[in-house]
């Protein structure tokens, strides 16, 4: 089974469709900045979705390791710009850089290297609606108890009911 990716492609959690397999230079900027800005609250998506990692100095540096891998394969001039946004992320979580300045800087760096506005706002729009997926709560146990079939009520009663007599 061909794993998912969390950011690019049809089946990716996030769903942000690119035209390649992530192997040009936008496409890895594009991938570079959807984990940066993933990265502007408490949770980061995975693989499955609903279900998110904690956001960590310790996550970052993994996510943005195998995106400086793909940048020396295949985008050597984009290995700077992935470096000062993997130090954006971590100088925010940090609290080092108000959320404002976060999103300011990147988007900065996003534009300066080739990616336009509308897929800056692409990018966010996606990762927000899949930030919004929450896993499914289990389904509630069936109720074991037996169900007792209705008690007949006694003539007498309902004539009660009804005319006050009996």
């Amino acid at each position: 089974m061909k794993k998912r990716n969390v950011y690019i492609g049809p089946n990716s959690t996030a769903g942000i469709i690119v035209h390649g397999k992530v192997n040009e230079d936008w496409e890895v900027l594009l991938n570079t900045y959807a984990t940066a800005y993933d990265a502007i609250n408490s949770i980061m998506l995975t693989r499955q979705p609903g279900v998110f990692d904690r956001t960590t100095v310790e996550e970052l540096h993994g996510r943005f390791a195998v995106l400086k891998m793909l940048a020396r394969r295949y985008a050597p001039e984009l290995y700077n710009v992935i470096e000062q946004l993997e130090d954006l992320s971590v100088k925010h979580l940090k609290g080092q850089i108000s959320d404002k300045e976060f999103l300011r800087r990147i988007r900065g760096l996003a534009r300066r290297h080739g990616l336009s506005e509308d897929l800056i706002n692409y990018v966010e729009a996606q990762i927000q609606a899949a930030e919004m997926v929450r896993k499914p709560a289990p389904p509630k146990p069936p109720d074991r108890r037996g169900k007792r079939p209705p008690q007949p009520r006694p003539v007498s009663g309902i004539l009660r009911g009804l005319f006050g007599v009996g």
